[in-house]
């Protein structure tokens, strides 16, 4: 994650810290495929709770599924189809602990969608949430 927003240091929103990630993610249950994304994220300053450290983060970018995402809307006319490739945007919380900051225990909410038609028509994508594991390099 990169540093703080220097502009904004007299200003609470200063605090914040901003950055891109490539995310690998793989499904289970209702759908299987895995998916590729590059995102752009801004996180709250790390709050420590005893030897536990939290934080919460927003951010959006581009998905791409490998395979068929199964159990995502199809646009109405055709809802059999399915995209590959759309617009992902995520909310999460992660906890760490303070002895070993670069791994996370990360639940996420991900939405997919085609941006009301700009990369795919209105009203297809997904809402997840998850759970899984961030190291940090």
């Amino acid at each position: 994650m990169g540093d703080s927003f220097e502009w904004l240091q007299d200003n609470p929103l200063g605090a914040l810290r901003h950055g891109y990630e490539i995310i690998y993610l793989q499904y289970h249950g209702l759908q299987h495929n895995a998916e590729l994304g590059a995102t752009y994220f801004l996180r709250t300053p790390d709050l420590a709770l005893g030897p536990v450290h939290v934080n919460f983060g927003a951010g959006g970018g581009l998905s791409h599924a490998f395979g068929t995402p199964t159990y995502e809307d199809g646009p109405a006319g055709n809802p059999n189809k399915r995209y590959r490739t759309q617009f992902s945007g995520f909310l999460e919380l992660a906890w760490s602990l303070a002895s070993q900051p670069q791994f996370s225990l990360v639940m996420r909410a991900q939405h997919r969608s085609g941006i009301y038609g700009l990369i795919a028509p209105r009203r297809v994508g997904s809402n997840f949430l998850s759970l899984g594991l961030r190291f940090n390099f």
